[in-house]
Order: C-alpha cells, then structure tokens, then sequence
C-alpha cells in the first residue's frame, strides 16, 4: 500500500528526532567499600576516630567549576546560576569530606542539587532533525525550557542523612536493632536489583512502589526518590510521546532511579556493617567484665 506523502513526511520526521535525542546509557553503580577508623576508649571499647578529611576534589575550597555547564552552553545553568561556579558536589560545598557514618552526597541529583530533564538532557531545548537534513531548536515542554527539576530528595542540601535505626543515629543504635534493618535492606537490595520496567509507565511505578512500600519507612529516601521519579516521567509523557523512542526513555528513567537507589540501599548496608562489628566488639568486651 503506498503512503501518502504527507504520512510520509511525518513518519520521517519521528524517525529524525528519535536520532537527535541523546543515547541513554547508565552509569555504573559506585563502590561501597569505604571503612572508618576505632580507637579504644578508657573501657576498651570501639569508638570511631573524629572523622575531617579535607576534600580533594576542591581542594578544601568547597566551590569547583561547575559540573552542570562543564563543556555545554548554558547561560541559565541551575547549578551555577551562570556564574560556571559551583558547590562541590563531593563535599556538598563544606570542604571537607562527609563523614559515611553521618551522611552522603545524594544519590539521585549526585550533589547538585538538581536532576536533568528526560527529554533535553539539560538543555532546555530540543533539536529537530527534518527529512532535508535541515535541524531546528524549540523549547522543551517537559521542564519549561529549565532543563532541570529541582531535587525533592535532598530539598537541595546535596546530601541526604545516613540511615536511622529505630530512629536514632546508627552509631547510637543496639545490637539487635542494627542487624534487624540489615536483614531488611538485604532483602530489598536484592529486589531492586531484579526490578525491570514494565513497559508502561504507570505499571512500573506501582511495582516500584509496592516493593518499596515497607522499606520506604525505613529509608525515607526512597519514598521521596519515587515523587521526583513522578515529576521527571509527567514532563517527558507531556512533551515527548510523541518522540519514536518515548517508551525507551520512559524505560530508562526508571533503570536510572532504580540504580541510584541500590547505591543508596548499598551505602546503608554498609553503614550498618560497620556498627554492627563495632556493636560486637564492643558487647564482647562487656561480657568479659
């Protein structure tokens, strides 16, 4: 059956802004192998050292050239308001290293404060490749022509709190109670690892939050994670479905979150392992008196 040509044009024109939009790759999962050093107190029992480390990446000056503009035109940069300078990402602005045990650099904006739009990447705009070879810029609908949605998991701190046990610090926590959550976040770990989109939006968002219901009270970030994961899909259904790789990226989105929060869910197992060889030592220490 032969087209007609205007369904034709249409048809390549999708096929272009599919090719214009950037390739979607995620980034590797970081490690989690960080350790803090004891030392005895007048008891014989684990204490950790003072943590101050300064941070390296900046220096100790808490600013660096901004991460969000780094080799892109972007006069209105969020992170930096234009200025090409911004907080350390790494230190959240203060200089010094975070201590793991306290805190660490949010997961899901990584420091910036910010989280970039699904469908410009950033840019605030969208580049349209016609069937002439010819290409032109509009605004992006999803983000406004912003290029960025604020981060609603940190509320702009950089940095989110490590996780509360029955809720007090983790340093502070009983035994029992610090091998109690361990338990629970294993489990979720394993979970979110296995946890593919389903193909439609609104599928995927009632899995991930049916298997993060309970843990979400536990890690309260990962409720917040889900309501910025909400306003990122919204504004791409808004102004990209009609975009040839509109599910990918819907798709994407969800392996990105999904990712940011086994780092997350990581991190606090970590967290809890180190209290809990202290907690031992230390009850050890006890059962000797």
């Amino acid at each position: 059956m032969k087209l007609p040509q205007h369904l034709l044009f249409v048809l390549a024109l999708v096929a272009g802004l599919a090719l214009s939009l950037a390739a979607q790759t995620l980034e590797k999962i970081p490690e989690t192998n960080f350790t803090r050093e004891v030392e005895l107190d007048a008891d014989g029992r684990q204490q950790f050292k003072a943590f101050d480390v300064k941070c390296e990446p900046c220096r100790g000056r808490g600013t660096w050239d901004c991460r969000g503009c780094y080799k892109r035109e972007l006069p209105n940069c969020s992170e930096c308001d234009g200025t090409q300078k911004a907080p350390c990402r790494d230190c959240a602005g203060t200089g010094k290293l975070l201590d793991p045990l306290v805190e660490l650099p949010c997961p899901y904006c990584s420091g910036s404060s910010w989280y970039d739009c699904a469908l410009c990447a950033g840019g605030g705009e969208i580049i349209e490749n016609r069937p002439n070879g010819e290409s032109t810029r509009k605004p992006c609908g999803a983000c406004k022509q912003v290029g960025r949605y604020p981060c609603i998991v940190c509320e702009g701190a950089r940095k989110l709190p490590s996780i509360p046990v029955k809720k007090k610090a983790p340093v502070d926590a009983k035994l029992k109670d610090l091998r109690a959550v361990r338990e629970e976040l294993v489990a979720v770990q394993a979970q979110l690892e296995a946890f593919e989109p389903a193909g439609r939006a609104a599928k995927s968002a009632k899995e991930l939050s049916k298997l993060l219901s309970k843990p979400s009270r536990t890690l309260p970030p990962l409720k917040d994670m889900q309501d910025l994961l909400e306003t990122v899909e919204k504004g791409l259904v808004k102004a990209g479905s009609g975009y040839a790789n509109f599910e990918e990226r819907q798709d994407h989105q969800f392996r990105v979150f999904r990712d940011r929060s086994i780092y997350l869910v990581r991190h606090s197992i970590r967290v809890l392992d180190l209290c809990i060889a202290r907690a031992e030592f230390n009850e050890n220490v006890g059962s000797k008196k």
